[in-house]
């Protein structure tokens, strides 16, 4: 493959979408709070629930949890666990979209693909219930042929199921597609679908340095996708 990852045989480009094209950690935080509120827990900061997002929403209520009462992650029964997350997907129903906003030059970015005519497609851990409603709510929907969420197939993001569906559906070679995402969970994905993958720094992941990822390459800023 040329040097340059974005390029004239690149058809598809597969996005993440928290972190990646759109900030939500203030909807997503406001619902944490909320949920540990009326469970009687302590409060968590903006910063804490930032380096939760990645692996879903049952992930996330689980740290929440386990930070909030201090017990290990495995001690979690799952009475407790089903309580919390349908208290989260409550309080998350009313605020997602709200307060969420796209990263700097994601609009333009993807207008440039979009008449380039390349395929797009959104592969996000995030539930299938809440998704759309992000994506409108940011005016991003139309760009879309294809949306995966993180309960869409039977396995989410770092499996590389969502990306094989997704090769799959455009029927394009791996090689004609790249990933591009925020998080460990995007990088392995891509790599362990043998595409080619771009890491976006600005984003979560988990709280740690997105540069020790395996990526194919790096970004400050989404605007600079179009030159890697």
């Amino acid at each position: 493959m040329p040097n340059k990852i974005i390029n004239q045989h690149i058809q598809t480009i597969f996005f993440d979408l928290d972190g990646t094209l759109v900030d939500s950690s203030q909807d997503i935080a406001h619902a944490a709070k909320h949920m540990l509120q009326e469970l009687n827990y302590k409060t968590v900061t903006l910063e804490q629930v930032q380096s939760w997002i990645g692996n879903g929403s049952k992930m996330l209520v689980i740290r929440a949890i386990a930070f909030a009462t201090g017990v290990n992650e495995e001690q979690i029964t799952e009475q407790n666990l089903e309580q919390a997350l349908t208290l989260f997907n409550k309080h998350y129903a009313l605020c997602s979209g709200l307060t969420s906003r796209l990263y700097d030059g994601v609009f333009d970015t993807l207008t440039h693909f979009k008449n380039q005519n390349i395929q797009m497609c959104v592969i996000t851990n995030k539930p299938e219930q809440f998704t759309p409603k992000v994506l409108k709510a940011n005016g991003i929907d139309h760009f879309f042929d294809l949306v995966l969420s993180g309960d869409s197939l039977a396995t989410k993001k770092p499996d590389p199921a969502q990306l094989f569906f997704a090769l799959d559906f455009f029927d394009v070679d791996r090689q004609r597609a790249v990933m591009i995402g925020d998080s460990r969970s995007d990088i392995l994905a891509a790599n362990e679908a043998g595409i080619n993958s771009i890491c976006v720094t600005y984003g979560y992941n988990h709280g740690e340095d997105p540069r020790l990822l395996n990526a194919t390459a790096f970004v400050d800023s989404f605007a600079d996708i179009t030159t890697v």
